[in-house]
């Protein structure tokens, strides 16, 4: 398993004629694509996977937090620390220059100070739900500030239920 760059350096995989990767779906994508390319550097008959193999929920928000980054002064990341989704984009919006906490819920903000930070940006990761990131940016509004949504990418990507599960009823 590959982790990081140094990970790659001492990497030996003997005599292997074809290789092929993988990543796992929660990486960075700027880093993943670094690791990517020194891998193919050092083992030239490297193959590409058949398909994308980082999430496309993934790869959208550190592509929004890139973005968001350029308009606000600090970005607060909904999701569990236990995250990976969650923690990828906390680590994007500082790759960006900005400073960036990740909080669980609501309650995580009422002891942070934003002194210096005029714009506040929220993000959230893939699996967390609506109502925690609307109770985050109703603290805001409630607290005198000006609620603006910015949509850098609309998801309709529909998942469809396997034939093997849909005589279950739902709950």
């Amino acid at each position: 398993m590959v982790n990081n760059i140094q990970d790659v350096k001492s990497l030996d995989v003997g005599d292997a004629q074809k290789l092929v990767y993988l990543t796992q779906t929660t990486l960075s994508t700027g880093d993943t694509k670094e690791i990517i390319s020194l891998l193919k550097i050092k083992y030239p008959q490297l193959e590409d996977p058949p398909g994308e193999t980082i999430c496309y929920a993934t790869t959208n928000r550190q592509n929004a937090i890139r973005e968001l980054a350029k308009h606000v002064d600090f970005i607060l990341v909904v999701g569990s620390k236990y995250s990976s989704n969650s923690v990828r984009l906390v680590e994007t919006a500082k790759s960006c220059g900005v400073n960036s906490v990740l909080i669980e819920n609501v309650d995580d903000i009422k002891e942070m100070v934003f002194e210096k930070s005029s714009v506040i940006g929220v993000s959230f990761g893939a699996s967390v739900p609506d109502n925690l990131v609307q109770d985050v940016i109703n603290y805001f509004v409630k607290n005198g500030a000006e609620k603006e949504e910015i949509v850098f990418l609309e998801e309709n990507i529909k998942f469809i239920m396997p034939k093997e599960l849909r005589h279950f009823k739902k709950v």
